[in-house]
């Protein structure tokens, strides 16, 4: 039995899987996922072979497309047309996937940015509170041995 890759798509997409296997696995569902967009263009690359021949055949003979009236779906004009507006419709709508993909991934990237730039702000921040954590240690250190030496008896003190 032969199944489609949208029809493989599906039940990969309903089986359990081990965690170890879940990169592979959504990289065959990205095929399957693909391959199953061919298949559904299959048929207006079919249509549009088919508007090919009759364009071909409608020049070869030099005659208008067949129609008919009242109008039927298999006229020549009305096959060429149908065809020409899914086509449009198709490229259209792709044409929108890719810019809506790309507004997307230019969204991405620039939050990326911004988290990356204010991860480098928090670590110059960062760095510069430990320096001065450090100079506020020293400057304890230096003020308690103030302190000592001047509660200390000297030396020389009966």
């Amino acid at each position: 039995m032969s199944m489609s890759a949208k029809e493989l798509h599906e039940e990969l997409m309903d089986e359990p899987h081990d965690e170890r296997d879940t990169e592979k696995v959504q990289l065959i569902l990205r095929a399957l996922s693909l391959l199953a967009a061919v298949e559904d263009g299959d048929e207006i690359v079919r249509e549009l072979e088919e508007c090919e021949r009759i364009v071909g055949n409608l020049c070869a003979d030099g005659r208008c497309p067949k129609m008919s009236i009242p109008v039927r779906d298999d006229d020549e004009d009305m096959r060429l047309t149908r065809t020409m507006k899914q086509a449009r419709a198709r490229i259209t709508q792709d044409a929108r996937d890719k810019a809506a993909k790309d507004e997307q991934l230019r969204m991405t990237a620039q939050a990326e940015r911004i988290q990356i730039e204010r991860a480098q702000r928090a670590e110059a921040e960062l760095a510069s509170a430990k320096a001065q954590y450090r100079e506020l240690c020293e400057a304890t250190d230096v003020y308690r041995d103030a302190i000592e030496d001047r509660d200390r008896p000297p030396k020389d003190a009966p």
